[in-house]
Formats: C-alpha cells, sequence, structure tokens
C-alpha cells in the first residue's frame, strides 16, 4: 500500500517544479490532492477541461513514478470566495445616514446593477455619479451609474429610482427570495396580489388597493409631489416600514415586477411603476 508520506514527498516535488512554475502555465494545471481510491491513498492531479490531457501525463508521470495516481479534468478554475450583495439587504450613498433595500440586481452588457430610490442611492442635496454605495454592514458596493432627480415644491415626480454598478471584483450579487420570472415591467391592478423582501419587514404580502394615485411625501423636512401611486395594504401585517424603501414589488405568484417601494402612509404602502426604473439602463 502506498504511504501517505510517499505521495506526500511526490506532490511537494511536483509543486515546486511543475504546479508554481510559469513555465508550465500552458498545460493549466489546477491541483494536486491525496485521496482514497478502493481503501488505496493516491494523488490526483487536476487539470483544465480544455487542457491535452496527453501532454499533462508525460510531464507528471516521472514526479509521481512508484505510487498511484490520476489525472482528470475539470471545468473551471479555484477563485477567492466573495461575499454576496443579496436583495432585500440595506444600501446607501456613503453620505446618508440612513439605509434602505437593494431591491434588485440585473445584469446588462455583461455588468451587474444594483436597484434602490434615488433617496436612497443619492443624497438629495450632495450627490454626483461615481459615488460610493455601501452595503450592510460598511462595504463598498459599487458607484452610482444613474437615478432620476427628484425635484421638491410645486415639481411633479413621477419615479424615486437609482442604480449603481456593482464591484464584482469582492462581492457576488444574487437575487434573495422572491426572485423575479422576467425582468420586464408589469402593470398594476387592483386587488393584484403580491410581495416583496425589504432590509426592515422582510418578505412580506400584501394586495394593491389604489391606483394612479398622487401624494405628497416628506423627507427632511422637504416636500415632494408625486403622481402614479400605487397603495398596497399588507396582509396580517404592515406591508413595509422605514428602510424598506427600494424594495422591488413582485406578483405573488408568478414573480411578475409591478412596482418599486418608495413611502408609507399610515398602512399603506407607496409604491411607483417599475417601468420607469427600466429606462434608468438605456446608458448601460
Amino acid at each position: 500500500m502506498t504511504k501517505h508520506s510517499q505521495i506526500k514527498k511526490c506532490i511537494e516535488h511536483f509543486e515546486t517544479s511543475v504546479l508554481f512554475n510559469p513555465e508550465f502555465d500552458h498545460l493549466d494545471i489546477q491541483s494536486v490532492f491525496i485521496d482514497h481510491k478502493d481503501s488505496e491513498r493516491r494523488a490526483v492531479i487536476i487539470t483544465s477541461d480544455k487542457t491535452d490531457l496527453n501532454k499533462v501525463r508525460d510531464i507528471v508521470a516521472p514526479f509521481f513514478e512508484g505510487v498511484l495516481y490520476k489525472v482528470i479534468h475539470q471545468h473551471g478554475e479555484a477563485r477567492f470566495t466573495k461575499i454576496s450583495l443579496n436583495t432585500g439587504h440595506q444600501v446607501r450613498n456613503f453620505k446618508n445616514a440612513g439605509w434602505g433595500t437593494l431591491g434588485g440586481v440585473i445584469k446588462k452588457n455583461n455588468v451587474d446593477y444594483g436597484i434602490s430610490n434615488s433617496h436612497v442611492l443619492c443624497d438629495l442635496n450632495d450627490y454626483q455619479l461615481g459615488d460610493n454605495i455601501m452595503y450592510e454592514p460598511n462595504k463598498v458596493a459599487g458607484t452610482l451609474f444613474n437615478f432620476y432627480r427628484i425635484k421638491p415644491g410645486d415639481n411633479r415626480n413621477l419615479i424615486d429610482a437609482a442604480i449603481f454598478k456593482i464591484d464584482t471584483s469582492s462581492l457576488d450579487p444574487i437575487w434573495v427570495t422572491p426572485t423575479p420570472t422576467k425582468l420586464k415591467a408589469y402593470g398594476a391592478r387592483i386587488n393584484m396580489r403580491v410581495q416583496k423582501n425589504g432590509s426592515a419587514t422582510g418578505v412580506t404580502l400584501g394586495i394593491v388597493q389604489s391606483v394612479a394615485g398622487s401624494g405628497r411625501v416628506s423627507l427632511n423636512g422637504v416636500r415632494y409631489n408625486f403622481s402614479g401611486i400605487i397603495g398596497i395594504k399588507g396582509i396580517n401585517r404592515d406591508f413595509n416600514q422605514p428602510g424598506d424603501s427600494g424594495s422591488l414589488v413582485l406578483t405573488e405568484p408568478g414573480g411578475h415586477i409591478v412596482a418599486i417601494v418608495f413611502a408609507k402612509q399610515n398602512d399603506f404602502c407607496w409604491a411607483l411603476p417599475f417601468s420607469y426604473v427600466l429606462r434608468l439602463f438605456d446608458k448601460a
């Protein structure tokens, strides 16, 4: 029976001579391990599925003479495990003190973008494209890419939404339940059953009670006028609370994206049509 120490010595020689030697990078050998085969210890040399196995075997053979070994193909390469950027969790502009919710993530032209409200991803008094967007507890998630400017006073606003470009070098964007079936806008209807995932209240269920509404919303003592509001009443509990702003509203069942949460009046959630959000990606 091959001894563990014997195989280990072979691996150490192979490691310095081949695996970590840039001269053999063209073979794309990924790793080498000791495992068991029918109670027998052996060395397993793992190489890319694009590699010529015969060429690798010719290189490997002298290093593992006298011990049991095998060369195998494996798809992909080892990568560092990244932090998950989960929908339904907290995001904000680095200049803001308050947090909102990462409502969704969308990939366009091989770039990942995060969705939330303008009042979450933009400091409404001092902000610019390229601002750092933070993810809980204090991780830079990416940079502000596009947004709707919310106008105060007598102006009428139709949407409160912004998107940021996600830093995928350190973050792995993930849709957390509920997840959409298609990334397209779906019109709200009265009595429609819906759901959302917010950083304050988690997943909640609700019923669309009203559409095409108009109303005033206050933020930091400033009034903003909005039209096209969708009113949602929670089932058994409030549909949203402060901190849920930016959550996406989906049909339940179905998973069609209907709206984006932006405010609350008493026990009613106020949301705005998702169709406006999609326009932010025209520049992407």
